[in-house]
């Protein structure tokens, strides 16, 4: 979605972005947490909420910028097993 990106691509860390969709009635906030530098390009961390048809929801993602520019979710890290 184009404010997802507009965040991911602009935003400063810290900053909340709203979006709506009056079509839809739906609406929310991303925010950046936290910028930095993981396989070998830019990562962000952000914090989504969002409301829709009554409900509402949200997370914390971390997201990377891929070769052809566009924000793919980042992968899991495996947690060392504690023997």
């Amino acid at each position: 979605p184009a404010p997802f990106n507009a965040a991911l691509s602009s935003a400063e860390d810290g900053e909340k972005v709203k979006w709506s969709n009056p079509d839809s009635g739906s609406n929310g906030t991303i925010e950046v947490l936290d910028t930095h530098e993981d396989y070998g390009t830019t990562c962000r961390t952000v914090r989504t909420h969002s409301e829709a048809g009554g409900r509402e929801g949200g997370g914390v993602y971390r997201l990377c910028l891929a070769d052809d520019d566009t924000w793919q979710f980042a992968p899991r890290r495996r947690q060392a097993s504690g023997n």
